[in-house]
């Protein structure tokens, strides 16, 4: 009998703060596996498009934090170049602000929830 291939889920992780990123990244490891996932991060907007647009093809998903740098809402034009490219996974928005979370959803985001419970959200979506 022919092994089937494991193809490797990949996210991308918008998020400025590292300690945060770096949980997200052990977490989503644990839960799914390190050779069944990789994690692209981005702690800015700059870094971000690029990763999407090298990676969308391939993405299964997208964690976007509303402010990256800062504490004000910054990601929604992200947000939109995102839908509007075509990309048609999940996007997870997870700030710490629920204010800003409704505005992500209200701007097109598919889901929230609050940041230490996403890396199982995300098994959850992907298995």
């Amino acid at each position: 009998m022919e092994e089937k291939e494991k193809i490797c889920k990949k996210v991308l992780l918008v998020e400025d703060e590292r300690a945060i990123a770096k949980l997200f990244v052990i977490k989503l490891n644990k839960y799914i596996g390190e050779q069944d996932i990789v994690v692209y991060w981005a702690n800015d907007l700059s870094g971000a498009e690029k990763l999407f647009k090298s990676y969308e093809d391939n993405l299964d998903a997208i964690v976007l934090d509303a402010c990256v740098p800062g504490s004000e809402i910054n990601t929604i034009p992200f947000l939109k170049f995102i839908l509007e490219s075509g990309f048609n996974g999940p996007v997870i928005v997870n700030s710490s602000i629920p204010e800003y979370n409704t505005s992500l959803m209200l701007a097109g985001a598919t889901l929230t929830c609050f940041k230490n419970y996403t890396p199982y959200l995300i098994k959850k979506l992907l298995s």
